[in-house]
């Protein structure tokens, strides 16, 4: 029983960073959730459970976060320049 409830829990969390993935990414590569929940709201509009799904979209970016111990973007560099149509060095 330990196994099949361990191979549930890795199968949920799979899961979840998939949705984290979806969430974070455009055909151009990773941008901020932001931009990419608009995206879809834009071309499909927005269900009557639009706001908890964002919501749960949220929770599962600040779970993955958390054990991570910084922002997923940082494992991202094109994330600025794909939210922002842009990239520019610094000097």
């Amino acid at each position: 029983m330990l196994a099949i409830e361990a191979a549930i829990r890795e199968a949920d969390e799979l899961d979840r960073l998939i949705q984290l993935c979806d969430s974070i990414c455009l055909p151009q590569g990773v941008c901020l959730m932001e931009k990419r929940l608009m995206d879809v709201a834009m071309r499909h509009g927005t269900p009557a459970c639009g706001l908890n799904k964002w919501r749960a979209y949220f929770r599962i970016k600040a779970e993955f976060e958390s054990r991570l111990g910084y922002s997923v973007y940082e494992l991202f560099p094109e994330a600025s320049a794909v939210t922002f149509g842009f990239s520019r060095t610094r000097g």
